[in-house]
């Protein structure tokens, strides 16, 4: 197997500390803040859909940007995005708080995220596109194991205030060391189509049935994996876990996430192609939910894991190679961020109605709901489409 390239491994780097600047260490996160400050689930998992619902707002410009400037200033500019982050670790306010918290994510999602890492791989790799998103994705399943627990040993250590300036110090210095690795890749090529105005591109794609129904899937399993991957440290906690161990295997999931990327190719080879192996991978989330539910048990909490661990683990490439084989190549960063625009609304409207659910009912069955009915969705969508 041939080694990444330094644009590949820059775009890995960003992939690990984009993600995990607020995507995976708010579930660590967010119950230390609301025992401390006393602000509600509600409040606190807003915060964190204002963050996805912004990145989802300015991903197709990030695309855009990165389809004129490549991934370079991209990623530079994505940085400044730990700024407000660190600031909110200061407030009293909980809207302030929110405020800052969420803009600062949604400055680092928007820029450094698969949707500009992917349509940039694939563009570094012009001879294996599809591989070299798979590659990238494999960089991307460090993200959870890495920041996970370093974000629960930075809140035991230090508290969550001066653990999140901590954290948004290391998240600012990757997201920097990325932006310089990466060199001058990631444009589109410049040919005709590249000057279609952004909005036209997009809507001309729209039009496609298969794309449609393509962004169908993605809202359902945005609605599953965001109301999951946010509350799964909640849920083990209230199922009888202790915070640490909850969110060590939360991160051994994302380590999991791994046995979903390593040969991928081939096993999309064998399913039938990435229609297939995608709504795979969605059952798989679906099942994973089930077994959340029962995690105050190690053994299941372990279960969950290794399903939930592999089923999202294959699906971020396979969501990534499905899109890239409907999209044209001079306008593949718009329309993957155009893409990431309706995961990153829909992975929204999950976590906030998740929490929302939980201070009217006060348990957590909501997320289990969530993360199968989504799941189950976006399958029975790719499932009956026609060749």
């Amino acid at each position: 197997m041939r080694l990444p390239s330094a644009a590949i491994t820059g775009l890995g780097i960003a992939t690990i500390v984009g993600y995990g600047a607020w995507f995976y260490s708010f579930g660590v996160l967010i119950e230390p803040i609301a025992q401390d400050t006393g602000w509600s689930q509600s409040l606190l998992s807003g915060t964190f859909a204002g963050a996805q619902l912004g990145t989802g707002v300015f991903a197709s410009f990030a695309g855009r940007l990165l389809d004129r400037v490549g991934a370079r200033p991209v990623l530079l500019l994505g940085a400044l995005g730990c700024v407000p982050m660190a600031a909110a670790s200061w407030a009293t306010s909980p809207v302030l708080f929110a405020a800052l918290y969420a803009l600062g994510g949604m400055v680092v999602g928007a820029l450094s995220l698969y949707h500009v890492t992917m349509a940039a791989a694939a563009r570094a790799d012009a001879s294996s596109p599809d591989q070299g998103i798979a590659t990238l994705t494999i960089f991307g399943a460090f993200s959870s194991p890495v920041i996970i627990p370093a974000t629960a040993w930075l809140v035991e250590a230090f508290g969550w205030r001066s653990g999140l300036r901590l954290l948004m110090v290391g998240i600012a210095a990757g997201l920097i060391t990325a932006g310089l690795a990466v060199g001058r890749t990631g444009h589109a090529p410049a040919t005709e189509g590249a000057r279609t105005p952004m909005f036209a591109a997009i809507a001309a794609s729209v039009r496609i049935p298969v794309v449609r129904r393509m962004l169908v899937a993605n809202i359902g399993a945005g609605l599953a994996t965001g109301a999951l991957l946010v509350y799964q440290v909640p849920v083990m906690v209230t199922a009888g876990l202790t915070l640490a161990t909850a969110s060590w295997f939360a991160g051994a999931r994302g380590f999991l996430q791994l046995g979903g990327r390593v040969g991928l190719m081939r096993v999309v080879a064998r399913i039938g192609g990435s229609r297939k192996a995608l709504a795979v991978s969605y059952v798989g989330i679906a099942i994973g939910a089930v077994v959340l539910a029962f995690s105050g048990n190690p053994l299941l909490a372990g279960a969950y894991a290794v399903i939930a661990g592999i089923a999202i683990g294959a699906m971020s490439p396979l969501q990534g190679i499905y899109a890239r084989e409907r999209f044209a190549d001079e306008h593949l960063g718009t329309l993957m961020g155009a893409q990431s625009t309706a995961i990153g609304l829909s992975s929204a409207v999950g976590p906030l109605t998740a929490g929302i659910l939980l201070d009217l009912t006060g348990t957590t069955a909501s997320v289990i709901a969530i993360g199968v009915a989504g799941s189950l969705l976006a399958a029975g969508v790719l499932a009956t489409e026609r060749e």
